[in-house]
Parts: C-alpha cells; structure tokens; sequence
C-alpha cells in the first residue's frame, strides 16, 4: 500500500555499450535494437527532440519486447536502462513496464508487457495493453483456472493518481487479457483518486491472500471506480465501501461490517 507518496518510476541506468560489452557473446540484434529504443523513450524531450513521435516509439518498443521476451527471460539482477521488472511470488509471472516522460502534468507514461513461463525456455508473452506501472501481481485461488491479479498505478494528472487491478487468465498457448475477473464482466477496476493532502494513502489498492480481499483506501467525495462496480457503488454509499472480496472466480463488492 502507497503510504504518503507516489510511487514513481525508477529507470535502472546502464549504457547501451556496457551491456553489449558484458553481454557481447548472447546479446542479439532484436535485443539490441529494444535497448536503442528504450534508451530513446528515457531520453525524449519534447523540447530537444519533437520530431520523434513517442507513441510510435512505444509501439516499437513494445513490439520489440515481446519478441524478445518470447525466447528469453530477464530477472531483477539484470540491469537494463528504462526496464523496471516485477516477478510473481511464485517466479511464473514477470511484467516488464517503461516509460517515458510526458512532459506536463501526468509526469512518467508507463507502459507493460507481461511473460508467463509455461517451462523452461518456453514463455507467453503479451502487451499489457493498459498505460499502468506494475508492482504487485498474485496468483488467485482457483479450482479449474490459472488466474493472476496485477496491481499498480498511474498519474492522470498533476492532482490525480488511478489505481489499478488487473485479472488475467493464463491458459497453454494464450495470455487471456480481458477475462472479467470483476463483477459486471470487467477485467480491470481503476481507482480515480483525486489527491488530498490529509489522505493516509493515495489511490490505494492492496490484496490479502490469506481472506482473498482486494482492499482499497477510504474514497471522499471527488473519488471513483471505474465500470459496474463504480456505478453500484453510486448507488449504494462509497464511504461505506472497503474492499472485494475474490468468490468463484471473479472479484465481488462487499461494505464494511
């Protein structure tokens, strides 16, 4: 849980040339030209460097990921420039998120591929297809499903951070990105915190594995959820609202008692 500040995005420096240098004899032209290009996303400036495009950088970028990642593994001892990796309890599960910086208001634009390692040199690989930073992921209980939750977040703008959960589903030759692991069939809960200062947490989502509950930060007035739950909550009373609770497969509202 965010305690008192926002999580930002830490890009671990390493020059191209260093890790072609250590890495001279294994590295490939595909890794080397997605290093080029993340190191370029880290580097842009709309000022100094208008005439790149960096949405079209990060569909490259991306592209390039995911080919890489489809025959290769990078873990948290790697040091790669603009690549921030987090890796599943359970070491299945790694989701490479970069970035570049906006600019203006919303500061770093995060984006993500997600790998799933059916055995050894054998991967899934997807786009994440959500502009969020990732830093949990849990595996969910389940009886006939392989099914995993992403947290994260991501700035709206200079007075607003959005929360976000994830469900995905990993099936043997699919990444499932849009199984509706929330109640009104939506994959995603996005959390619109508008920030106050006297808040203990900002856009807080956390899960508990042991009771199964996603578990978010009390919401004023100016606060929303996104899709069905968002508009149930409308209904009923948000500041009444604590959490979900995971039942049969998919993420359900439950108030405080």
């Amino acid at each position: 849980m965010l305690k008192k500040h926002l999580l930002f995005f830490v890009a671990i420096p390493l020059l191209l040339w260093q890790c072609a240098e250590k890495k001279d004899d294994t590295i490939s032209k595909g890794e080397l030209a997605l290093l080029s290009s993340l190191e370029e996303l880290a580097g842009w400036d709309w000022n100094l460097t208008p005439e790149i495009d960096p949405d079209s950088l990060v569909e490259v970028a991306s592209e390039q990921l995911t080919k890489v990642l489809a025959t290769k593994v990078y873990d948290e001892n790697d040091s790669i420039e603009n690549l921030k990796i987090t890796i599943s309890p359970d070491g299945l599960v790694r989701v490479f998120t970069f970035s570049y910086y906006s600019g203006g208001t919303r500061g770093e634009i995060n984006n993500s591929v997600i790998q799933f390692q059916l055995s050894k040199g054998k991967y899934l690989v997807a786009p994440s297809g959500i502009e969020a930073s990732f830093h949990q992921i849990h595996k969910l209980p389940s009886a006939n499903k392989t099914l995993y939750l992403l947290i994260g977040e991501e700035t709206g703008e200079s007075r607003l951070l959005i929360g976000v959960a994830k469900t995905i589903e990993i099936t043997p030759d699919n990444i499932h990105l849009e199984y509706p692991g929330f109640a009104g069939k939506y994959p995603t809960l996005m959390y619109f915190d508008y920030l106050n200062p006297e808040a203990d947490c900002f856009a807080c989502i956390d899960y508990n594995p042991d009771s199964h509950q996603l578990e978010l930060g009390v919401m004023d007035e100016n606060d929303h959820l996104r899709g069905w739950v968002g508009r149930k909550l409308i209904e009923e009373d948000k500041i009444a609202f604590s959490h979900l609770v995971f039942k049969d497969d998919q993420f359900i509202t439950e108030k405080k008692k």
